[in-house]
């Protein structure tokens, strides 16, 4: 069949109306975070297909049945990878449903994941997890109990401190992971400068930054899925699966450690996840969150305090987040 493709800038785009139609047709929904999207149309300038480019993944992938079968959807995606090389993305990653696995691996992308969920990541440069899996195992440290927790810290609190001091009591070693992961108002920067300084007391503790295999929830896509309680249960599968699969095995860990959520329903769940998949290879240990006159610490609540400085929120601080707060974020707090 003869079409057209094209490529165009997603802000400005002129045919949203047919993209969102198109994508609505495949059960579908278009995210706002796409930058470029390859377009197809037909010779009648109706819009047949599209794929976007967001940062390095691939998303929004979707074809009229009619034009399957003809070597449209492998010009699409060689397109899109096409700019995104000559952006300088070239590694990259699609969350695709599990009928679209075989387009993508026959384009050289790689399952990462299990084809059993409704979504599959694939990588099309699966020796970085190799090379990744390489450099964690240079820090793996032997024994019968190791460790790991994987925090945000946005910021550092007094409940983050508790549940590694409490983890590097009962374990032989400590795996902190800091998720690399820009969410204001800190920056990754000022996040693993607070656990650095908040942690330096342990002795047996390794820290690490997060790397791309700890599946962010901003990257994480959710057009091809019904309802948000669907997109975040399979990121927790994803997430949990990535870990036990490619990151666990190389450090040795045997148990990781979570703090207790008495308010999110989303990390409830996400704990429940956990406990799922990681079983029987790592065993998960759930700490109850410390109070504080009657307030279960939170980053969260830590983030709203902080907006009006209220006296109460440095109760929830260590020290050493404090001090940072007051010498590099320009807080004004009272200890």
């Amino acid at each position: 069949m003869q079409v057209q493709l094209s490529i165009v800038s997603a802000p400005s785009i002129l045919y949203q109306d047919d993209i969102n139609q198109l994508l609505e047709q495949q059960r579908l929904r278009y995210e706002l975070d796409i930058e470029y999207l390859c377009i197809v149309h037909n010779h009648l300038g109706e819009v047949v297909g599209c794929v976007g480019l967001a940062d390095r993944m691939l998303k929004c992938f979707a074809l009229k049945e009619e034009y399957q079968g003809d070597g449209i959807s492998r010009s699409m995606i060689t397109e899109i990878i096409l700019l995104a090389f000559q952006l300088q993305r070239k590694s990259l990653s699609i969350f695709t449903s599990p009928d679209k696995v075989v387009i993508f691996q026959s384009m050289g992308f790689t399952p990462l994941t299990s084809l059993c969920r409704h979504s599959v990541l694939l990588v099309n440069r699966p020796e970085e997890i190799i090379a990744l899996q390489s450099q964690l195992s240079k820090t793996k440290v032997n024994g019968d109990r190791i460790a790991a927790i994987v925090i945000n810290a946005n910021p550092f609190t007094k409940g983050h401190a508790c549940l590694i001091e409490k983890a590097s009591k009962e374990c032989d070693w400590v795996h902190v992971f800091v998720v690399r992961e820009e969410n204001p108002p800190f920056t990754f920067q000022d996040r693993w400068a607070m656990v650095l300084e908040g942690t330096k007391q342990i002795g047996n503790l390794t820290l690490h930054k997060g790397n791309n295999y700890m599946i962010s929830k901003r990257t994480f896509p959710s057009y091809f899925l019904k309802n948000i309680g669907e997109v975040n249960q399979l990121h927790a599968e994803i997430d949990c699966e990535i870990f036990v699969k490619y990151i666990a095995p190389c450090l040795g860990i045997t148990h990781r450690y979570i703090g207790s959520e008495p308010h999110c329903a989303i990390t409830r769940n996400y704990n429940q996840v956990m406990r799922k998949i990681l079983s029987p290879e790592v065993k998960v240990v759930e700490v109850e969150r410390i109070a504080i006159n009657g307030t279960c610490i939170s980053a969260s609540i830590v983030r709203k305090q902080l907006i009006n400085t209220t006296s109460l929120v440095a109760s929830f601080l260590p020290i050493s987040t404090i001090n940072y707060l007051i010498e590099h974020c320009g807080y004004a707090l009272q200890i």
